[in-house]
């Protein structure tokens, strides 16, 4: 059985529940590696939770920002079925590699030692044999492939437990430039709810980054609890493009091989061959004198 609700709430709903995966499996990757993290207190996990949460938002309203301006555009089309479906689709696809790339960070840390990062994602992804990583990976840990495979289930169903009724059942009873503006204004509080949560932080003057967690932290190894993977690698492109080293080409390889061959030739380094190179190069430059 489906709840009928109209697309505001609907979406609000929809959006709260990777929300809400990514903020509880803090729980889970605390467990998994607790003999990497270190014990931490009760008390210290559930300050860790409230805290992440902002940690959380960013992430989620990158991945999922053409479909929450989608479902908030203020037409009528918006609640189409066929524009629905796609929005659907939308979510399906950028929520799965949101919630695989946290939670296959839960395993990936006892490698790395800390949550993934642009740089290490990008040289892992660029690896001729990431085929055969991944696949090694998915059957050495398969718990944690099954848990992710069973969330991303509960998460789908628990998404199509609701049912979008038209637009315009919320202002039927206004008139038509009226309820394009108060779609708008829901547009526009939508647009400034999205801003603050890109930011992090409404309190201080730049947007929230990694660095930050070390202030809500007792223990450094506690970092790795509150972040999380995604918002890891996203607050992490700009400055680790910069450690990228990339190759340069200067010759192609006809070029270097008629400047520089590298191909040894075991005759041609002979003693005996070597001498004979020395003594025509002698009277080479004997001939030269005496000419000149």
């Amino acid at each position: 059985m489906k709840i009928k609700t109209n697309i505001y709430w609907a979406s609000i709903y929809q959006i709260s529940l990777p929300l809400i995966v990514l903020w509880l499996s803090r729980i889970v990757f605390y467990l998994s590696n607790k003999e990497i993290i270190g014990e931490i207190p009760t008390q210290n996990l559930i300050a860790l939770m409230g805290h992440g949460i902002s940690f959380d938002i960013l992430p989620l309203i990158y991945f999922n920002l053409v479909w929450i301006i989608m479902r908030f555009l203020p037409f009528d089309f918006t609640s189409n079925r066929i524009y629905l479906k796609i929005s659907d689709i939308l979510f399906f696809f950028t929520n799965t590699i949101l919630l695989i790339l946290n939670f296959g960070d839960i395993i990936y840390i006892r490698f790395n030692g800390a949550r993934l990062r642009y740089t290490t994602l990008n040289e892992l992804f660029n690896d001729d044999a990431i085929g055969n990583i991944l696949l090694s990976y998915m059957i050495e840990y398969w718990h944690a492939f099954f848990l992710g495979i069973i969330t991303l289930i509960i998460l789908f169903w628990l998404y199509n437990r609701v049912e979008i009724t038209p637009s315009d059942v919320i202002f039927n009873k206004v008139k038509k430039w009226l309820r394009y503006t108060y779609r708008t204004l829901i547009l526009l509080i939508a647009i400034g709810a999205i801003a603050i949560g890109i930011r992090g932080n409404i309190t201080q003057g730049r947007p929230l980054r990694i660095n930050d967690a070390t202030l809500y932290v007792k223990n450094i190894n506690e970092v790795n609890v509150l972040l999380n993977t995604p918002f890891c690698i996203l607050r992490s492109i700009s400055s680790d493009k910069d450690n990228i080293i990339t190759p340069f080409h200067f010759f192609s390889e006809a070029e270097l091989r008629q400047k520089r061959n590298s191909i040894h030739d075991q005759a041609a380094s002979s003693p005996f061959n070597i001498l004979q190179k020395k003594c025509n190069d002698y009277m080479f430059r004997r001939n030269r004198s005496t000419t000149n």
